[in-house]
């Protein structure tokens, strides 16, 4: 039985790039109101670059329609990284408001990191941040 403070979903920015770990569910509300201040958190969201690894778990139909009203008319770069094909349908639907967006399997990460054109020292970064997110979806 999943834990009620369990998390579905962490965000976090380094500069540029914000990163989205999702577990197998859907964001909450305050999860996924989190994640699109922390992406519209700039004064140049056409910099933006996101980077989404998730286990299955992704925007529902309401979240997606916040994503698109923040997205709409920008050139934000985002890597999706997963194994679930759920996920892919989702992105596919993102990717009709959203042409800078890519999926990539698990064993594909470094290619979804050359996909937002991150620096090593970025890459490195966010590699760091990554293994803490778990650690903070995983408590």
């Amino acid at each position: 039985m999943k834990s009620p403070n369990k998390r579905n979903a962490v965000t976090r920015r380094i500069g540029s790039l914000v990163i989205l770990l999702q577990g197998t569910d859907t964001p909450t509300p305050a999860e996924w109101d989190e994640c699109i201040k922390l992406i519209s958190a700039t004064s140049d969201l056409n910099a933006t670059k996101v980077l989404v690894i998730t286990h299955g778990g992704g925007p529902n139909l309401s979240q997606r329609q916040q994503l698109e009203e923040v997205l709409r008319g920008t050139t934000v770069c985002s890597a999706v990284v997963s194994d679930s094909m759920k996920v892919r349908f989702i992105v596919a639907t993102v990717a009709l408001f959203s042409s800078k967006i890519s999926t990539f399997g698990m064993v594909e990460i470094e290619k979804a990191y050359r996909f937002l054109g991150l620096a090593p020292d970025q890459m490195l970064l966010a590699k760091k941040a990554v293994i803490e997110m778990r650690q903070a979806l995983e408590d």
